[in-house]
């Protein structure tokens, strides 16, 4: 009786934080100022439920969520938006608490069975929300659409992690996820263990592998093939050397046609094969991440800043200076422009830590749990090579409590003493690096702020420490380039002399040719602005946008000979109605044209007329005001 007892309690201080850190899941998962309350209730219950737990953790996994932690403050503390870098980093704190919650409760047999159940219920509930609440994309495979289309929806609308209005769940995202999930049921149902648990497991693959197809991600098909594979590698021996020969045979393919030539033909049958080309306009992406990494190596960007800074410093040539792409689309990428170079580091040491604890563990009870923890990693990693789900994204702390699960089957729990030999030589890489890296993450930092404050004050403070560097770094953006930027808020005038040496050796950069279109605008100089305009205007991206800075000058009468330099007007106006930024200038525009001649009354009530056709009421609404 006693022993029943003791176990009772045991049990119920097992529930307590985790029945605590469910209340509080509202708080983080739904966008909104109560994640401040939501951060009090987390400080609070880490008193009582936290702090022991953490005692319980080698001193390696503490010291390296430390240092991830730190990461994720730095970036937080230097995001030129702290407003949108705090949802991220308050559920980078959720996740890790609820990871360190769950090492401790894994411990014990009662709470691994707990946590596996919990894993396995949260693909299908994944899976179910997904069916129901994704905006589904038939652009990839057309004949997914007939399928699409007779799915319920139950859920109209969803706030994203920038407090944009979505209309559903993004499909790739929900793919992510299960991605990570589903190979854990896979395990579950493929390798010995209780009869119940396999029809679980079974099931859990049978309600969430539909979900994981229609949602159409390449990226999550990638990460689930793969992680199958090793979970077939890895429970029966003799599947191994297929895999090795699998391997053999097309890298020896790929050497025999050429590297170069297997990229041809794989961009070709990317082209050709899916509705929507997937490599081009990834590599697109990760040109533009590498280039804001190589900006701010040591601290990143800040916490969800991604689409801002890459539209402001490396807007797309091809969407333009509002493609408001939320992410960098590799989880490596992602996590280094995140938490700068030494926070990723630190991350993927304690991703590989744990994967290294789980192989090397031989315990048969357990085995199909760690296998399927393992295999739900490498899966989760492999679909991260081509998306990302970020660290402080909504469904983030799955990733955590995966980790937590991990560490509790690798026995993570043993409190092995920090090799403190690796401490001395780390801090000293540490330090050189900064050195170097410093001065370009201290001015992009600070144009970053420029730009978000519109501070001229901040921009000739960024211009001061590129030009007082002793040596500038040849990793860093181009000198003239940032100058440029930093003093343009100012001194316009000045800018246009760094942005002519820039596109003197950079003559094809059309998105520069826009920029200092607008800072010659700016400094009263037309002509220069209508050369820059004009060759902005070669790029599909900036056409639009440079053609309505164009129609600009004309309504306040800047150029002299608009027949030579202005486009058609009404056509300008008809394709600014796709660009909710630009349709909001549409009503002061055409009474401007209208005003000067430029547009006649008749050709001004087409444009209210098209208004309304298009449902765009508040705009001709503004127009007959």
């Amino acid at each position: 009786m006693a022993r029943q007892l003791g176990a009772e309690r045991s049990h119920r201080s097992m529930l307590a934080p985790l029945l605590w850190l469910g209340l509080l899941a509202p708080f983080f998962l739904i966008p909104g100022p109560w994640v401040l309350a939501g951060l009090i209730g987390l400080a609070i219950g880490w008193q009582h439920f936290g702090r022991p737990a953490w005692r319980t953790l080698e001193s390696s996994i503490r010291y390296l969520l430390v240092g991830v932690l730190s990461a994720a403050v730095i970036g937080f503390i230097c995001s030129a938006d702290p407003g949108l870098s705090l949802p991220k980093l308050a559920n980078i704190l959720y996740g890790m608490t609820l990871g360190v919650i769950a090492a401790r409760t894994a411990r014990d047999q009662w709470g691994k069975d707990l946590l596996r159940t919990g894993l396995l219920l949260a693909s299908v509930g994944v899976a179910a929300v997904g069916l129901v609440g994704t905006e589904w994309n038939s652009s990839k495979f057309g004949w997914f659409a007939a399928v699409h289309a007779r799915l319920p929806r139950l859920s109209g609308a969803v706030v994203d992690s920038f407090g944009n209005v979505q209309p559903g769940i993004h499909p790739n995202e929900v793919g992510g996820v299960l991605a990570l999930l589903l190979p854990i049921a896979c395990a579950q149902a493929i390798f010995p263990g209780p009869s119940f648990g396999r029809w679980l497991g079974g099931g859990v693959v049978a309600l969430s592998l539909p979900t994981l197809l229609l949602t159409q991600s390449r990226s999550a098909w990638l990460g689930v093939a793969g992680a199958v594979i090793l979970l077939l590698a890895r429970g029966w021996r003799r599947v191994w050397p297929l895999v090795c020969a699998s391997l053999a045979v097309g890298l020896g393919g790929i050497m025999a046609v050429g590297p170069q030539r297997f990229l041809e033909i794989l961009w070709a049958v990317d082209a050709v094969a899916w509705r929507a080309p997937m490599i081009e306009a990834r590599l697109e992406i990760w040109r533009r991440g590498l280039l804001l990494l190589r900006d701010f190596p040591l601290t990143g960007i800040g916490l969800n800043l991604f689409p801002r800074l890459s539209d402001q410093f490396y807007p797309s040539p091809t969407l333009g200076p509002e493609a408001h792409i939320p992410h960098a689309h590799n989880i490596i990428l992602q996590t280094a422009l995140d938490l700068g170079l030494p926070g990723a580091l630190i991350f993927f040491m304690l991703i590989g830590l744990t994967l290294v604890r789980l192989w090397r563990q031989r315990d048969s009870a357990s085995a199909g749990l760690r296998t399927g923890l393992i295999a739900g990693l490498v899966g989760f990693a492999l679909y991260g090579l081509l998306d990302a789900v970020t660290l402080g994204a909504k469904p983030g702390f799955l990733l955590w409590l995966v980790l937590g699960v991990a560490w509790a089957e690798g026995d993570a729990l043993s409190g092995q003493v920090f090799p403190r030999r690796w401490l001395l030589p780390g801090a000293a890489l540490f330090a050189v690096t900064a050195v170097f890296f410093l001065p370009q993450n201290l001015a992009m930092l600070l144009l970053a702020h420029a730009y978000r404050r519109e501070s001229a004050e901040l921009g000739r403070l960024s211009a001061l420490v590129v030009q007082h560097s002793p040596s500038w770094p040849v990793v860093g953006s181009d000198r003239d380039l940032i100058l440029a930027r930093a003093i343009a808020p100012g001194d316009p005038a000045a800018a246009g002399v760094f942005y002519q040496r820039y596109l003197s050796r950079s003559p094809a950069d059309a998105a520069i040719h826009y920029e200092r279109g607008l800072a010659a605008i700016r400094a009263g100089q037309t002509a220069l602005a209508v050369q820059a305009l004009l060759a902005a205007q070669e790029s599909p991206g900036f056409a639009l946008e440079a053609r309505y800075q164009l129609l600009r000058l004309r309504a306040q009468g800047r150029l002299l000979a608009p027949e030579a330099s202005s486009p058609q007007p009404l056509a300008v106006i008809a394709e600014m109605t796709g660009r909710p930024r630009l349709r909001r200038e549409i009503p002061a525009l055409t009474r401007a044209l209208v005003d000067i001649g430029a547009l006649s009354p008749e050709e001004g009530r087409r444009v209210l007329a098209f208004l309304l056709f298009h449902q765009h009421r508040a705009e001709a609404g503004r127009l007959l005001d």
